[in-house]
């Protein structure tokens, strides 16, 4: 179904307010779902959103938490999210990390108490737009086994940079260290869809198509994701006190148990050290290099991080955003359990 954004914004909105969530903060959460369906980022997008209002609505995730710096330096802060919703913690340390920044020239936050907060680019992006080059990361519920093991340990941990330039859309490169992140994998399950045999391992470890018997997400690079996995890990878990991926809570249960993720974000005045206009300019430069050298035999275009999901979201505000079948139920069940009506056709 194609739906207009705005509407759905609304709705989102609309959905989370009735759920105690203030009105800012509902907005906030809206803006960054929605966002990630238009930037064809579906994994992270509406897929989620009945889960989301489900933890809001039963009291998993505290609607009217506050987050809250525990310990501080000008330059690094720790934050308890204090079980607020994801984006709430996550617009919280980014925010605090852009003001740091512009004092001190950087500053990067650990978090605790934090909940699922979307996707990494959203808050990376946040730092880009005040001409940062601003970083997020995030652990999650184990999903992947360490290089050479079998067991799930590690979750598929998120790293996004976003660079502004001065010509172009920021560089924002957002991956999860896992070949896929696990969501495409929960998206094609609800769709009934098969997945590539190369993205997930099922619980003799062998490779299935499957989404509802993959149990082992595979990391990208091999020993060389793993690594940067493990980095995310201990920045976001060890760093902060939050739990680590094999013992936070999961997203999709429902049965009462708090997630207590760990984040980890970081904002970079360039400004404050160098000229940012040279900056921006060299960073354009070096994106068009890219874009202009020699292709490979088929390919009619080069593409950066982040270049594709920008003209989807222009095209999605332009012609409307693409929602599944599968979610389209969901979000009309979500309609009829908030009493928000679901009009949101474009």
């Amino acid at each position: 179904m194609i739906c207009n954004a705005d509407k759905l914004k609304k709705f989102i909105s609309d959905v989370m307010k009735s759920a105690g969530l203030p009105e800012m903060d509902s907005k906030n959460f809206a803006e960054s779902l929605i966002n990630a369906d238009m930037r064809g980022i579906s994994s992270h997008g509406t897929t989620r959103m009945k889960t989301y209002y489900k933890r809001l609505r039963d009291g998993i995730v505290d609607p009217k938490a506050v987050p809250e710096i525990v310990s501080e330096m000008p330059s690094f802060v720790i934050i308890d999210g204090n079980n607020a919703m994801g984006v709430v913690s996550g617009t919280f340390a980014m925010e605090t990390c852009i003001r740091k920044a512009k004092e001190t020239g950087a500053c990067f936050a650990g978090v605790r108490g934090g909940n699922h907060y979307g996707y990494a680019g959203y808050y990376a992006q946040m730092a880009a737009k005040e001409g940062m080059i601003g970083i997020a990361n995030s652990n999650a519920a184990s999903a992947c086994a360490p290089y050479g093991g079998k067991e799930p340990m590690l979750g598929t941990n998120p790293l996004a940079i976003a660079i502004p330039s001065a010509n172009r859309e920021p560089f924002l490169l957002d991956m999860a260290t896992s070949l896929v992140a696990r969501g495409k994998v929960k998206l094609a399950e609800k769709d009934g869809r098969p997945i590539p045999e190369d993205w997930a391992l099922d619980t003799d470890g062998n490779p299935t198509t499957d989404p509802s018997k993959a149990k082992t997400m595979v990391p990208c690079g091999g020993y060389k994701g793993f690594g940067i996995s493990l980095a995310i890990e201990i920045l976001c878990s060890a760093l902060s006190g939050a739990k680590t991926s094999a013992t936070v809570g999961e997203l999709y249960d429902l049965s009462g148990c708090h997630q207590d993720l760990g984040f980890f974000f970081g904002a970079l005045n360039v400004g404050g050290v160098t000229d940012l206009n040279r900056f921006e300019n060299s960073v354009d430069s070096l994106i068009t290099s890219m874009k202009e050298s020699p292709k490979a035999a088929g390919v009619d275009e080069i593409f950066v991080a982040g270049e594709i999901e920008n003209r989807k979201q222009k095209t999605s505000q332009a012609e409307g955003v693409n929602i599944s079948d599968a979610v389209i139920r969901e979000l009309r069940e979500v309609s009829e359990m908030s009493g928000i009506p679901f009009e949101c056709e474009f």
